[in-house]
């Protein structure tokens, strides 16, 4: 949820944006004049404070996410936490409502800006320049916040004093024994409601244990708080009456801010056991779901701590257990697994599982009836495993530190792998259609076999950015890095389509768009946004066109408000790719006039800010972002070199002035320059998914 306040200055940020493209639409038409003002500088001052705009530093160290440590004791619920992990006085955009448009608003209006820059004509930059300036204005607004439990937890309320989260009120006990009832009678929400992560008999122990005087832990409450909102989500999906529709969604708004109460008033210290390894991971999907993979990461991390240190990724004598808490806890572990190992490549970070720790024999899900869910958890937790090994082997300061050689070789082979356990998860899919047919319906079928392989594809790309492209390719990526981008987006479109024609199509749209939209297609949106842009190739806009249609045409910005956001950022970055190459077409544009970045090769601006020392200076010239095609100046092309100023660092590109500068005496100097490159394009995707979180 967002306040009118928040609304107003999104709306202010695209019609900045608007006024943008108008004027790039407008700048083959005016007189060219030798260019005697300073390019416009869109962010010089960004994130500053106006007595630190004179300032060289862009950005200060991202604090650390909040962690479970940081939350206050009971009754109180601070605006601006400063417990440990927490510093406080100092905002981050991690968790600010506005921070998913701000930082796309500023990648795309990168790229305007190199383009305009390049450009000989000084009225049109002087214009430009007043533009940019309310544009910086606009997203300026809101990049200050502090950090507040209240913006990861919006629907938290305050505990009295002398009351404790144990005196939250339940739903009315009626209608959860009717959706109980729907959960054993209706397929669909039996499967969907709580999947194999944790049974239903399991479930109701926790309910009666929390319905019921007595003593209940904080991981009870989360069980049943969690589990409640996802059994009224499901149940209000498939009910056909509205009015019941609308009382299960208001049940399901109750049990949400029950458990974001909970969490917030969450202490630190938790006991290592079965209880609380659900209730973290219930946390962790929970925190996925409203787009908070941060705050899904510290959970998750807890729950991978607990399970390893109950001993589960290792094998039990037969006789010491039955079969069905064997079942139980190897169905917790892979749930556990499979997200941990996801939110890892998402976020960055070296995965708390190591493969080579866990002896578990026949590791996957468990059912009793040999269910398609079982069947495809081993694929999905061999897909987990290669996400771990992409930042392993490709992304992770010691593997940039290898040769060249060695990372396309190892990229390779784990795209060699990774289309290999694509072709076992479709091939499970064809063979189980006709039960999940039965199950679910055929739309969902269709729809999860699509998804699954979006999901893949959108691997499949980071895989192969990796892989630096072949001389004398100019290109800022492989040819196999820009199909796999295409392919993702067709199948994207494909996906979405299918969930337009289904019968009640809502029910799987909000799934589909929190779990493969804001993790799986965007790198691959992003890598041919910037291959437009480096190669003007128009062909590509249909990919990006089909997206950001598709998502226009399905999307509910009252009931998806997620999708909304998605939808205007790519449909921002969509008309800036358009308008730029409508101009680079136009023959009336000379060399001088628009000159596109695609003749510069991205390698050589690795360590564009660097100095002798090893200390880390912005590593941006001209606008430019370190790793991204079209930003670096060489004496083959004098007429785009930067003035003094700019190559001695006090100017400073557009996603500089938002991401924190890479430190290269830390971690890159062992690197070569595009491992160095490849190092900082990653650092500063990552850094834009962070901003992304609470869109």
């Amino acid at each position: 949820m967002v306040s009118k306040t928040y609304d107003s200055k999104l709306d202010e940020i695209s019609r900045k944006l608007d006024e943008l493209s108008q004027r790039v639409r407008q700048l083959s038409q005016e007189p060219t004049k030798s260019r005697t003002d300073k390019p416009c500088d869109f962010i010089d001052s960004i994130n500053r404070r106006p007595e630190e705009r004179c300032s060289s530093a862009a950005f200060g160290p991202t604090p650390a996410t909040p962690s479970l440590g940081s939350t206050p004791p009971q009754g109180s619920l601070p605006d601006s936490p400063t417990g440990a992990g927490v510093p406080g006085g100092h905002g981050k955009a991690e968790y600010e409502g506005e921070s998913s448009l701000f930082a796309h608003a500023i990648f795309a209006s990168r790229f305007l800006q190199n383009a305009i820059d390049s450009a000989t004509n000084a009225e049109v930059a002087h214009e430009m320049q007043v533009v940019l300036n309310g544009l910086k204005t606009a997203v300026q607004s809101g990049n200050h916040k502090s950090d507040t439990l209240r913006t990861l937890y919006p629907h938290a309320k305050e505990i009295p004093p002398g009351s404790t989260t144990r005196n939250l009120p339940l739903p009315l006990i009626d209608k959860v024994f009717m959706c109980l009832r729907m959960a054993r009678e209706c397929p669909q929400v039996a499967t969907l409601w709580l999947g194999d992560y944790i049974k239903p008999s399991q479930f109701s122990d926790y309910l009666i244990k929390v319905a019921s005087p007595g003593p209940a832990s904080e991981a009870d409450l989360i069980i049943v708080h969690c589990g409640l909102y996802w059994l009224f989500c499901e149940c209000s999906k498939v009910v056909p009456d509205e009015d019941t529709k609308h009382d299960y969604d208001a049940q399901a708004f109750i049990c949400a801010t029950n458990l974001e109460t909970v969490l917030a008033n969450l202490r630190f210290h938790q006991p290592t056991d079965m209880d609380f390894a659900y209730a973290m991971g219930m946390a962790s999907l929970y925190c996925l779901q409203k787009n908070k993979p941060s705050a899904a990461w510290n959970f998750i991390n807890s729950a991978s701590h607990m399970v390893q240190a109950l001993g589960l990724q290792h094998n039990v004598p037969a006789d010491t257990e039955g079969p069905e808490e064997t079942a139980q806890k190897r169905n917790l572990l892979s749930t556990i697994y499979v997200t941990e190992k996801m939110l890892s490549l998402r976020l960055g970070r070296s995965s708390t599982f190591r493969d080579q720790d866990i002896t578990l024999s026949h590791f996957g899900m468990q059912h009793p009836h040999g269910s398609f869910l079982a069947e495809l958890a081993p694929g999905w937790i061999n897909m987990a495993s290669i996400q771990g090994r992409i930042y392993d082997d490709i992304y992770s300061p010691g593997a940039l530190r290898q040769p060249p050689p060695v990372r396309t070789a190892r990229a390779r082979a784990l795209a060699a792998e990774l289309t290999t356990a694509m072709q076992h998860a479709q091939d499970i899919h064809d063979h189980y259609e006709a039960s999940k047919g039965h199950v679910l319906g055929l739309d969902y079928h269709e729809i999860a076999r699509r998804s699954d392989r979006v999901i893949g594809l959108s691997m499949l790309t980071l895989i192969y950015r990796s892989i630096p492209p072949e001389e004398p390719s100019t290109s800022a990526f492989c040819q196999e890095c820009i199909d796999a981008a295409r392919e993702t987006l067709h199948e994207h479109d494909q996906c979405v389509a299918v969930i337009t024609k289904a019968r009640g199509k809502t029910v799987f749209l909000e799934a589909y768009l929190n779990w493969t939209i804001t993790q799986s297609p965007f790198i691959p949106f992003i890598v041919l946004f910037c291959h437009i842009i480096d190669t003007s190739e128009a062909a590509d806009l249909e990919h990006m066109k089909g997206l950001v249609e598709t998502l226009e045409s399905t999307s509910n910005p009252r009931t998806h408000s997620t999708c909304s956001k998605q939808r205007r950022l790519f449909r921002v970055l969509y008309d800036v790719a358009v308008k730029y190459v409508e101009i680079q077409s136009r023959p009336s544009i000379g060399p001088g006039g628009m000159s596109g970045p695609m003749a510069r090769p991205q390698s050589a601006d690795a360590f564009a800010g660097t100095t002798v020392n090893g200390r880390g200076q912005d590593a941006t010239n001209s606008g430019g972002m370190v790793g991204d095609p079209g930003t670096t100046n060489t004496p083959d092309t004098p007429s785009h070199m930067a003035p003094p100023d700019e190559v001695s660092g006090d100017r400073i590109g557009l996603v500089g002035g938002l991401v924190e500068p890479t430190v290269f005496g830390d971690v890159d100097m062992g690197m070569d320059l595009s491992g160095a490159q490849l190092w900082d394009w990653f650092n500063k995707n990552q850094a834009i998914m962070r901003m992304l979180e609470d869109t």
